[in-house]
């Protein structure tokens, strides 16, 4: 897993990724999700930091994520949010995010962009 320690903006790139965003507000930032890949999140302040995912793949042009027609709300639900005994769990075509220390409804459309 590779660690990265940034402040401000963090992109989660290919291969297991250890992100940690530091004081302020922070953007994760993820433009592809591959199959069997596990990322973690140690310090999301929800209401604070943001993700920023990428519906297409800028190098493939490959959809990754779609939200059925249902705006905001339905890309929210296509990132499939549970929880866990370590925090909130997302999972995008195989690829798992793990936020932890907080719930799956603590994360709401306001900690979201999708581009």
């Amino acid at each position: 897993m590779r660690e990265m320690n940034c402040d401000d903006s963090n992109s989660g790139g290919a291969g297991n990724n250890l992100m940690t965003g530091g004081a302020g507000a922070d953007q994760f930032v993820f433009s592809a999700f591959f199959d069997g890949e596990s990322d973690v999140i140690t310090d999301f302040e929800y209401g604070i930091d943001r993700f920023f995912i990428r519906r297409f793949d800028p190098d493939t042009g490959v959809e990754n994520i779609s939200n059925g027609g249902n705006g905001l709300a339905g890309f929210v639900a296509a990132m499939n949010i549970v929880d866990t005994d370590a925090g909130a769990q997302m999972t995008v075509n195989g690829n798992t995010i793990l936020v932890e220390g907080i719930t799956a409804a603590q994360l709401t459309v306001d900690d979201f962009t999708f581009l």
